[in-house]
C-alpha cells in the first residue's frame, strides 16, 4: 500500500503525514465536523468512532508500517528518522489533526447517503 502511494514523496511534516493518513484510510476513517469526531466505515455505512479510537489505532498501524517501509527505501536514513517520530503519540495526534480537513463530510451529507 505505501509503495503504491510512494509514501516517501509526501512531506515529512504534520501536514504531509496528515495527507498520507487521509489518503491511506479515506475509505475507512473520515472526520465529521458536525460531530467533532472521526467516523469509521464498518463495511456497510459510516458509524461514530467514539473518541477517534479506531482512527488512533490505525495511526499506530501506519506508523509501524512507515518504519518498516523506510528501512527498505531509505539508504541514507533520513526518511527513517523522519517517520520514526510517529512512534510518539504527540506526533500521531498531530498527524490525525492534520488529516481532518482532507476528506471530511457533514451530517447533512450522511443524511442524503449513509453509504457515502
Amino acid at each position: 500500500m505505501l509503495k503504491d502511494l510512494h509514501a516517501e514523496r509526501y512531506e515529512t511534516s504534520d501536514k504531509g503525514f496528515g495527507r498520507l493518513f487521509a489518503d491511506v484510510f479515506k475509505d475507512r476513517h473520515r472526520y465529521n465536523p458536525s460531530r467533532k469526531d472521526f467516523m469509521r466505515y464498518d463495511g456497510k455505512r459510516w458509524i461514530d468512532d467514539i473518541e477517534g479510537l479506531s482512527a488512533r489505532a490505525s495511526a499506530k498501524v501506519l506508523s509501524d508500517a512507515l518504519v518498516r517501509y523506510a528501512v527498505n527505501v531509505d539508504t541514507e536514513g533520513k526518511y527513517l528518522k523522519a517517520v520514526a517520530t510517529l512512534c510518539n503519540i504527540r506526533n500521531r495526534n498531530n498527524m490525525l489533526q492534520a488529516s481532518k480537513d482532507v476528506y471530511f463530510f457533514s451530517n447533512e451529507q450522511l443524511d442524503v447517503n449513509d453509504y457515502l
